[in-house]
């Protein structure tokens, strides 16, 4: 679930161990076509994505990032003024 401490948000797994710390601004979950879902997250305007298990899989160095619907596992960042598409490997 996701918590909060000292103002910042992470999430916790049901027994209440840290999956995600508490550094984030924001933090949501989104399920995505494609791929198991991931943790949205934003620290300091800037934003990154961690997977169900807690597994930073984006840093948060982007000033936008969304993830595409019709591509699987793919997300369109903006760093440094410029849009690139990533794709993600999941290895579980």
């Amino acid at each position: 679930s996701i918590k909060t401490k000292d103002n910042k948000m992470g999430f916790s797994d049901l027994s209440g161990n840290d999956i995600i710390p508490c550094i984030y601004d924001i933090i949501c979950f989104h399920e995505a076509k494609g791929c198991i879902g991931y943790f949205g997250v934003e620290k300091d305007g800037k934003y990154g994505a961690y997977d169900i298990y807690g597994k930073e899989i984006l840093p948060c160095i982007f000033e936008e990032l969304f993830y595409y619907d019709d591509i699987d596992n793919t997300f369109k960042s903006k760093a440094n003024d410029k849009y690139i598409s990533l794709n993600i490997i999941y290895k579980i």
